[in-house]
């Protein structure tokens, strides 16, 4: 049944029959709102929780989520060119793999693993990159962002779009990301699959030190159509770096399925009612290798302190002592006010 289910990047009509969602009309050089508008209708346009959005990081608000832990056990087996973007793993909560036929669930059916998120969990699905990030940090835009996208593990809602949950990770241009390397050529430049047998990295000793340095979090959409609401994003804080050539590759290739568009990001949204919550340190920038993926963060880094709760706490300081002050004036101009009332000696 799932099968029939499409994702974030998943290249499907809004309807049959209808012309297909676009990033931008044929010849822009970047994202576009009208055209996105024309295309994609329905709550992608009428809805007020929308994805993606620009953190303003001065804003979002300190507070005490658990960490979150990923517990992922699918090998990959094959690489994904899904005519929207990179992916690895299909978007369904079985392992598949892949022969002559196609992709299909592999003999066992097990599951991917899971992630605890905000204390609940969520059966680990697939993920994949988008060029440039669809998410902004005080209005700066990313060269790649990866979206690991997840849903409550419920067997009632397989097949839906209901309680998702999506962990992002931003790419800045600079060193190659060695991750990437590893299996990034293998992926087809033009929509379909390749089968993939070189090494791969344990995902979750690659996110355990990342994770551990917080993230933001709101609540928003899906940022394809339907883009239905309700999904739990956790954008992490810890940034890696991706190369030129890198980024480069995945452009062609969007080029080549999207009618030369290379790009697939959808412009940022209204955050309107929503708040955004930050745990942990400040954000930071890391050029990830495979072997070193788990080693900690910098100590700098760790022992750094959020700036919007030390602003807090000098603001609330300064108010109470200037309520003390005041208190005290007060007072002073009670006690005059009583002795020139009293009556003078002879």
């Amino acid at each position: 049944m799932y099968s029939a289910v499409l994702f974030v990047l998943c290249a499907a009509p809004v309807n049959a029959g209808a012309v297909k969602w676009v990033y931008a009309n044929a010849g822009a050089t970047s994202a576009d709102q009208s055209a996105q508008t024309a295309t994609w209708g329905g709550i992608c346009v009428t809805g007020t929780e929308q994805s993606p959005i620009d953190v303003v990081t001065s804003s979002a608000v300190p507070t005490s989520l658990p960490n979150i832990d990923t517990h992922f056990t699918a090998a990959v087996a094959f690489v994904k060119n899904s005519g929207h973007g990179f992916q690895l793993f299909e978007t369904s909560p079985a392992t598949h793999d892949l022969n002559a036929s196609g992709v299909f669930v592999d003999a066992t059916g097990t599951p991917k693993g899971y992630s605890m998120i905000g204390g609940e969990k969520y059966n680990f699905y697939q993920v994949h990159w988008h060029t440039p990030s669809e998410n902004t940090i005080d209005g700066k835009s990313f060269a790649l962002e990866a979206h690991f996208v997840h849903q409550l593990a419920d067997p009632a809602l397989v097949g839906t779009y209901h309680r998702l949950a999506v962990i992002g990770l931003m790419y800045e241009l600079g060193e190659c990301n060695k991750f990437l390397d590893m299996f990034w050529s293998e992926i087809p430049t033009m929509k379909g699959s390749a089968a993939y047998t070189g090494a791969f990295p344990d995902l979750n000793q690659k996110l355990t030190a990342e994770l551990a340095e917080g993230y933001y979090h709101w609540y928003g959409s899906l940022t394809t159509p339907p883009c239905t609401e309700g999904v739990s994003w956790n954008l992490l804080k810890v940034h890696e770096t991706v190369c030129e050539r890198q980024v480069k590759k995945l452009q062609s290739a969007l080029g080549n399925t999207q009618n030369g568009i290379s790009f697939n990001n959808r412009v940022t949204q209204l955050l309107n009612h929503r708040v955004v919550t930050s745990t942990g340190v400040k954000a930071t920038v890391v050029a990830h290798t495979p072997s070193a993926a788990a080693a900690p963060v910098a100590k700098a880094v760790a022992t750094s302190t959020d700036d919007d709760g030390v602003k807090t706490v000098v603001i609330l300081t300064l108010v109470a002592v200037l309520l003390m002050v005041v208190i005290f004036i007060v007072g002073l101009a009670f006690l005059f006010q009583k002795l020139s009332t009293l009556p003078k000696a002879a």
